[in-house]
């Protein structure tokens, strides 16, 4: 029995939000098809603002507290288990300090800066290469081809129905849901697809929206059927704008936290999104231009649609590299 355990944040969306959580999920459940009672599972996490109550709703056991104690808490650990780190942070001193101490090599770390004087870790940097690309290494996998998304965006069709997908997290504390909604609700939009995440508070106004037009998403571990019944999303700059652009849907991007901007960027550089907020400023009218431009026909922005920056195989790729290092030791 090899242990793989999953270090993972989330909150309602001040500090970590919901995007590695899911990210996450999605690497688990490829670990179980193929090795199922060859592996067990852990959860390790910080204890922010409504974690508990967010991971409890899809992972019900083997959970475990990151604080002070937590060597005695992965005592379990074995050198030739493998951990699959899945933060929106740089890995904690204390932890990193520990797992080098104890020579343990199989540490994967998703979207993270490299550690000085590691030479035994291994990268996945898909969203963090926009960032930072660093030099050849055989332990550093980076660049588009390793944006990690659910294996069904590997295929992907075209449509034209104005249909239009709105995803902005799984806590929208901001009510950004409802602010979006309202500006383009006039729109002939045939259908408006609104993504209700796992940290939306009961108040939230979205809940209030009365248009038979409207289909709200709720615990949906999966968009892309409605990212591929759609031909418009309305995003945040996280995983559902790398979803989107997958899709080869019109994106239309809003910038929610600063670490977002370098993904935004260079996707807007390569013409696969438009921005349409940053922070505290929604451009609201920038956006119904764009969405009016469509509405007769013409292109709002210079989406090549013969070309996919994002391909949707990363997991595929991804499953290569895990099952390498599992197959060493089981």
């Amino acid at each position: 029995m090899k242990n793989v355990i999953f270090i993972i944040d989330v909150d309602n969306g001040q500090l970590a939000g919901t995007g590695h959580l899911f990210r996450s999920l999605k690497i688990c459940k490829l670990l179980k098809e193929t090795y199922k009672k060859k592996i067990k599972i852990y959860f390790l996490f910080k204890k922010l603002k409504k974690s508990n109550f967010i991971i409890k709703k899809y992972i019900k056991k083997n959970l475990i507290i990151f604080d002070s104690n937590f060597k005695n808490k992965i005592s379990f650990l074995k050198k030739n288990d493998l951990i699959i780190y899945d933060t929106p942070f740089t890995i904690e001193k204390s932890l990193k300090d520990y797992l080098l101490k104890i020579n343990f090599k199989n540490l994967v770390l998703i979207d993270h800066k490299k550690i000085k004087n590691d030479k035994n870790w291994t990268y996945i940097n898909g969203i963090h290469s926009y960032k930072k690309n660093y030099p050849k290494n055989k332990k550093i996998y980076q660049g588009s081809k390793f944006v990690l998304l659910d294996k069904k965006f590997e295929k992907y069709n075209l449509r034209k129905n104005n249909n239009v997908l709105i995803s902005t997290g799984g806590t929208d504390a901001y009510n950004l849901n409802f602010k979006i909604f309202i500006k383009i609700k006039k729109l002939n939009f045939n259908k408006i697809y609104i993504v209700v995440g796992p940290g939306f508070s009961t108040n939230n106004p979205i809940f209030s929206i009365k248009d038979i037009r409207v289909e709200l998403l709720k615990n949906k571990d999966n968009l892309y059927k409605y990212f591929f019944k759609s031909n418009i999303s309305i995003v945040t700059g996280g995983i559902s704008m790398f979803e989107s652009i997958a899709s080869l849907n019109y994106t239309f991007v809003y910038q929610s936290y600063t670490h977002q901007k370098y993904a935004i960027n260079k996707m807007k550089k390569l013409g696969a999104v438009q921005v349409i907020g940053k922070l505290d400023r929604f451009y609201d009218r920038k956006l119904l231009m764009s969405l009016n431009k469509i509405f007769i026909g013409k292109k709002p922005y210079n989406l090549n649609l013969k070309k996919r920056i994002i391909d949707g195989k990363a997991l595929s790729r991804l499953k290569k590299i895990l099952f390498n290092i599992l197959n060493k030791s089981i």
